[in-house]
């Protein structure tokens, strides 16, 4: 399922759907909740507890290559109550995709997964955020 992108004051909403913010532009962002990542060999949420799988693509706009950490730049969930939840580093290998974590050349692209554990009664009116190192951030409504 898509998210709705709901730009923040420092990040503009492209044509295209996408966001642009800083040295970044944001597309194709997308997620799905399940109890179950990376299958029989995998993990089983909890009782109580949803996964919440996001996929995004993160675009260098600028002529110099530049590093995307999601250690420094959380990305994470906030939760109807304003709780955060950040990334789930083991869970988001074993839901089967790579991070987006890394250098990206000029004018290129990684798209990434980033899977987070979120208590099952707190699954709806949630946002993602990535809250850059440069004090800027990105928003954006799950669209149900």
């Amino acid at each position: 399922m898509k998210l709705k992108l709901s730009p923040t004051e420092d990040a503009t909403l492209e044509a295209d759907g996408s966001q642009s913010i800083g040295v970044w532009n944001v597309s194709n962002v997308s997620w799905n909740a399940t109890s179950n990542v990376g299958g029989e060999y995998g993990e089983n949420a909890d009782d109580g507890e949803t996964f919440i799988i996001i996929d995004f693509t993160l675009k260098n706009t600028t002529n110099e290559t530049q590093s995307y950490s999601s250690m420094l730049d959380q990305p994470q969930i906030i939760l109807e109550n304003g709780g955060l939840i950040d990334a789930d580093t083991i869970l988001s290998i074993q839901a089967g995709d790579q991070l987006i974590d890394g250098q990206i050349a000029p004018g290129l692209n990684r798209t990434g997964r980033y899977a987070f554990r979120v208590p099952s009664d707190q699954s709806e009116n949630m946002q993602f955020q990535i809250q850059f190192t440069n004090g800027q951030r990105l928003v954006t409504e799950f669209a149900q």
